[in-house]
């Protein structure tokens, strides 16, 4: 699952953020080759970015999904909402395996791809459910059921030369 070794030294830099809030924008992409172009444009400005993409999608929606990108901020007018995450919904029971199908995946996917009708949303949230959405939903692994939550992060290189560098990501010789 990655662990290729034991880590004998690091060297941490620490710097301040702006605050404890994210600028965030989150756009819908249709495609494989929209979100190269939505990534391109977000490397310059903006210092977090991620996506999430329905693996599931094919033909002419082969890689859609949404693309988050945001930068620290604190605003001139703090939101009256707390800054510590609150779980929405409490998952009450470990779901069967067999709950967790091919249907039900495409349907998530279909659903969660379209929950934003916009193309573009702004907003600023607190940090926590910038980066860890899951935890929206309280006790969210039992949705997966016994089987467990396997995830998957990649980089795909945006052309046909070979980088030796992002190949070895992690690696020295």
């Amino acid at each position: 699952m990655g662990l290729t070794g034991l880590i004998l030294w690091a060297e941490i830099r620490v710097r301040r953020v702006a605050g404890p809030f994210i600028a965030k924008e989150q756009i819908r992409f249709r495609c494989v080759d929209e979100f190269f172009e939505i990534s391109a444009d977000s490397d310059e400005r903006f210092e977090h970015t991620m996506a999430w993409v329905d693996c599931l999608a094919t033909g002419k929606n082969l890689g859609r999904g949404l693309f988050m990108r945001g930068n620290y901020t604190w605003p001139k007018h703090i939101p009256r909402r707390s800054v510590q995450p609150k779980s929405l919904f409490t998952v009450p029971v470990q779901l069967p395996a067999f709950a967790l199908n091919l249907v039900t995946a495409k349907a998530f996917n279909n659903l969660y791809y379209r929950s934003q009708l916009p193309k573009h949303t702004f907003q600023t949230v607190p940090y926590d459910p910038f980066f860890y959405p899951l935890d929206a939903l309280h006790e969210w692994h039992r949705l997966y059921g016994p089987p467990g939550f396997l995830q998957y992060q990649f980089v795909i290189p945006d052309n046909d030369e070979t980088d030796d560098s992002r190949r070895n990501v992690g690696h020295r010789a």
